[in-house]
């Protein structure tokens, strides 16, 4: 499979690390259908932060719905933002798509 281009949902001044933005990211999942992570890299690469990425189908699942309240991100980005967000088309794989 084919791993799609990290999509931006949020950022967010870091409470512990000193001048430091972190970024909620959005790509396909390998297992189900999305993936989700915070990050501190620039590149929006997926590294080692304080709760482990989640995978899901729908925006209704209680692993991501945990994983927002955990991590705070629920504060910035609503059930409905995510909904448009993986409605998306990912124009990465559009392409790749497009070349076969």
């Amino acid at each position: 499979m084919i791993r799609s281009t990290p999509r931006l949902l949020a950022t967010r001044s870091s409470k512990s690390l000193i001048d430091t933005l972190e970024t909620l990211c959005l790509v396909t999942g390998t297992n189900k259908r999305y993936r989700i992570y915070t990050t501190t890299d620039e590149s929006l690469i997926e590294g080692h932060w304080d709760l482990d990425p989640i995978e899901f189908d729908t925006v209704d699942d209680e692993q991501l719905k945990t994983y927002l309240i955990e991590s705070f991100w629920l504060l910035q980005i609503s059930q409905h933002e995510l909904q448009k967000a993986c409605e998306l088309p990912d124009t990465h794989t559009q392409s790749s798509n497009s070349l076969r």
